[in-house]
């Protein structure tokens, strides 16, 4: 979708007024931290919450929807809910209600991220920054948001216990190592999503 379109919807966004459901972020500042994410999607960013998985995540979405991303943010500003393809996101009232600590996260990031990783929590609620453990996203969790959000080639060949590399990712699946969108390494997992 041409970026004017895009660029539309969020004048359109920025022109409308009142106090959305997150009331104690600023529509104004919304408006231009999400310009801000439509031009260079890399800053997406968790800060120093534990919300790497819902970045990636919505890091690939902007890079390659950029409309749905934008729709994604003003839909839970303004209605509390969204939807990405069959991804059904809608945060509680602790997460939406939250002072989000500028310093630590910027408010469309918190919007964006902590909306996601709240509402697909099946046990604990994502409220705070300081909620390490509640943001934590496994492997197969951001396998179904891609897989839900209308990808249609997505594997997940993650392994908790033992040590995976890149010679294993281009030795099982030499096809697709070349559309990598994220790729993320540490010692014991290794988590890609793709196009």
């Amino acid at each position: 979708m041409a970026n004017s379109i895009v660029y539309q919807m969020i004048n359109e966004f920025a022109a409308r007024k009142g106090v959305g459901a997150f009331p104690r972020c600023e529509r104004e500042r919304i408006v231009d931290q999400l310009r801000d994410r439509v031009a260079k999607p890399s800053k997406i960013y968790q800060g120093r919450s534990s919300l790497c998985g819902p970045a990636s995540f919505l890091y690939a979405i902007a890079t390659d929807k950029p409309h749905v991303y934008v729709k994604y943010i003003i839909d839970l500003y303004e209605q509390g809910e969204a939807a990405i393809g069959n991804l059904r996101i809608k945060p509680g009232a602790a997460c939406k209600n939250y002072d989000v600590p500028k310093a630590l996260i910027q408010e469309i990031d918190w919007i964006g991220l902590a909306s996601l990783r709240d509402s697909t929590n099946s046990i604990f609620d994502y409220q705070t920054v300081d909620d390490q453990f509640a943001g934590i996203t496994l492997p197969d969790h951001l396998q179904e948001w891609f897989i839900k959000s209308g990808y249609t080639q997505v594997y997940n060949r993650t392994n908790l216990i033992f040590d995976k590399n890149l010679y294993t990712l281009h030795s099982s699946a030499p096809e697709t190592a070349k559309r990598i969108r994220h790729l993320s390494i540490d010692r014991r997992q290794l988590t890609f999503g793709l196009s």
